[in-house]
């Protein structure tokens, strides 16, 4: 089910009250994920950057097409987030 008013404002001030610096989002996200994302970090007045790791399983080729690439990938996102 879709978040409340309420809850949505919970996270928000979750996200202001520990200085949150990215929201970090599966790959494989749904499209309603992503949205409640987006209109998360539209309430927080500063950027917050929504940041896609891949989650699951291996991709085929690519970034993630070994375990090691996988997680190269993932830390190389959430510490250029982080360091933001």
């Amino acid at each position: 089910s879709e978040p409340s008013a309420s809850e949505i404002a919970e996270v928000v001030e979750t996200i202001e009250d520990y200085d949150v610096r990215a929201i970090f989002v599966g790959g494989t996200a749904s499209q309603s994920l992503l949205k409640l994302a987006d209109a998360v970090a539209g309430e927080i007045d500063r950027p917050l950057p929504i940041v896609s790791i891949l989650t699951g399983s291996l991709t085929p080729s690519g970034r993630g097409s070994d375990y090691l690439d996988f997680v190269r990938y993932n830390t190389e996102q959430i510490v250029e987030a982080l360091t933001r």
